[in-house]
């Protein structure tokens, strides 16, 4: 009996001391932070496409640690997903036009860099979730300067595609400790 009780206390040791490693110097994550921009392509023709538009990474960061302060904690900003949202166009109904998609992030110091993309659309499909990796975009997610490049290939010519992105993303912090 001491026995099992001694393991079950050293195991409740190892779990506390192991929990609280994030608060005494090490890395703590929040996920799913997002941002939603909403895209109006006037014209999109049947050549490969390049749709340039600024966003801040930065106000979801500071949304989502509810403080600006904790900014230069920032270690890492992973991409989890990339989706994208049919809103409308005047002569499709769908991403039945789309033969392929890319999203990239670039800044004014930093170059473009491709952070998800689509080989095929599904026929019907109204919403797209592309193909991302283990990318950190850390440099990119800091910058004042940050911008979304969507890139596309039609098969057919569209007016006024209004598509809505949305990117899921990480932020891992570097927990001060009180030392």
């Amino acid at each position: 009996m001491n026995r099992k009780l001694l393991l079950l206390l050293g195991s409740l040791v190892v779990i506390l001391f192991s929990s609280c490693d994030d608060e005494l110097g090490g890395l703590g994550t929040i996920d799913d932070l997002q941002v939603e921009k909403e895209m109006l392509i006037p014209y999109l023709p049947v050549t490969d496409t390049t749709v340039v538009q600024s966003v801040s990474l930065v106000d979801a960061i500071e949304n989502g640690l509810g403080s600006d302060q904790t900014l230069g904690q920032v270690e890492k900003v992973q991409i989890d997903a990339v989706h994208i949202d049919f809103l409308s166009a005047n002569n499709q109904e769908n991403f039945d036009f789309l033969e392929y998609a890319n999203m990239g992030v670039q800044t004014s110091a930093l170059e473009y860099l491709n952070i998800a993309s689509i080989d095929s659309v599904v026929p019907g499909s109204t919403a797209l979730d592309l193909t991302t990796g283990e990318l950190y975009i850390d440099d990119y997610a800091m910058s004042d300067t940050l911008e979304l490049v969507w890139g596309a290939k039609s098969y057919e010519p569209v007016d006024s595609l209004k598509v809505k992105t949305k990117i899921t993303f990480s932020v891992k912090l570097k927990i001060l400790s009180d030392d």
